[in-house]
């Protein structure tokens, strides 16, 4: 009888324990950590403009404020099925004020959705961003857009930013966009201080130029001026190194 009470016991303690884990794990997971309540929280229904744009002015939710992001963003939100001028500056802008690198990166995400020349400069402008993923996202955003005049801004964070994941971002947005500065950009980074950087640079340009030249410099200016670009086109291939 005592080992039965004791097998029950230990059953309920080990059950209370395993619960009390359970509950309490969402809250350490949460403190401090600002970036988690934010892909955690419940995503709230904007039903219109005028809230989204409420939100944006008033609410220091960050959810909330994602929401009305990627609400404004979305063409199909309005009559004329695009969205207006007044909306694209807006957003344009807004995004720069929120403290959050999540909140920042989420709101130039929802900008990629809209062609214009205020959107591409922000995508320029958040290059600039203190926070490494906001930047790196950018990277990735610039490399899908494929814009020949982001090349002199994405070949500034390949060479100088501190991040070795942004100038990994960086490297592969320049291959995605193939011009031959771009690939100038990439023979520039050959000399990296990062091996995995210098390794990808290598990869990349001898996808750009068609062929892998090692560690002849000479040989890969050689192959850069002879090159016949083709902006946007990526060719998949076996690297043997």
């Amino acid at each position: 009888m005592l080992a039965t009470c004791y097998g029950r016991t230990r059953r309920s303690v080990s059950f209370a324990g395993v619960l009390l884990i359970l509950v309490s794990m969402p809250s350490v997971l949460l403190t401090g950590c600002t970036s988690v309540k934010v892909l955690l929280a419940r995503r709230p229904h904007v039903k219109d403009v005028a809230e989204a744009l409420q939100i944006l002015r008033e609410s220091q939710d960050p959810a909330a404020r994602i929401a009305a992001y990627q609400f404004l963003a979305d063409a199909g939100n309005y009559p004329e099925r695009r969205v207006p001028e007044d909306i694209v500056v807006t957003l344009s802008e807004a995004w720069k004020t929120e403290p959050e690198p999540v909140s920042r990166m989420q709101a130039l995400l929802a900008l990629r959705r809209i062609e214009h020349d205020r959107t591409r400069q922000a995508f320029l402008d958040a290059l600039g961003d203190p926070d490494p993923l906001v930047r790196q996202t950018t990277c990735d955003v610039l490399g899908a857009l494929a814009l020949p005049d982001a090349v002199p801004a994405l070949a500034e964070r390949l060479s100088s930013d501190v991040s070795v994941d942004v100038r990994l971002a960086a490297a592969n947005a320049l291959r995605r966009i193939g011009t031959s500065e771009a690939a100038e950009a990439l023979y520039r980074s050959l000399a990296d201080a990062d091996p995995a950087v210098r390794l990808r640079c290598r990869q990349l340009l001898a996808d750009l130029v068609g062929e892998d030249h090692g560690s002849d410099l000479m040989a890969w200016q050689q192959a850069i001026r002879q090159a016949e670009f083709r902006p946007g086109q990526e060719k998949r291939r076996w690297w043997p190194f």
